[in-house]
């Protein structure tokens, strides 16, 4: 995790951190204040290969949080103008999420919901907070695009 990291922050030195566990302080606002939060399995890449882990997520503002125990903060990603959603298969239901400055860097945040019709409201949901946002044309036919 923290050679990904790394490659983020080489890639773009001025681009919004992909954070991890900040202090427990505020955690709970995140979840009172969160527009969308459910389960969904997060892609993890390590020595051994891919692993999916179900984990809590939470969109709050403009910042994708994810949560390992009783509101402990593992991880976040701020949406920025320009975050591109796409569809990852061959898992069904997932899609992953890629930031400009990740793009740049060939990383992104895989993620899987359990049907297609959480699918479709974790990505919209994701959409509407960036604006800005483009869906990639092969998932395009399932979801709405964003309102401008």
């Amino acid at each position: 995790r923290t050679k990904w990291i790394r490659a983020l922050c080489d890639a773009a030195p001025e681009a919004p951190r992909l954070q991890s566990a900040p202090d427990s302080t505020g955690n709970q606002s995140i979840l009172h204040s969160a527009q969308l939060q459910g389960w969904l399995s997060k892609r993890a890449v390590h020595y051994q290969g891919e692993h999916w882990r179900p984990r809590w997520f939470a969109i709050a503002d403009s910042t994708i949080y994810w949560f390992s125990g009783y509101y402990q903060v593992k991880g976040s990603l701020t949406l920025t103008a320009g975050t591109r959603v796409r569809d990852l298969g061959p898992r069904p239901n997932s899609f992953a999420i890629s930031t400009p400055e990740m793009e740049r860097a060939g990383l992104y945040l895989g993620l899987q919901a359990t049907d297609t019709e959480r699918k479709q409201k974790w990505v919209t949901e994701i959409m509407a907070v960036c604006s800005q946002g483009t869906i990639d044309p092969a998932i395009k036919p399932h979801l709405p695009l964003p309102m401008r």
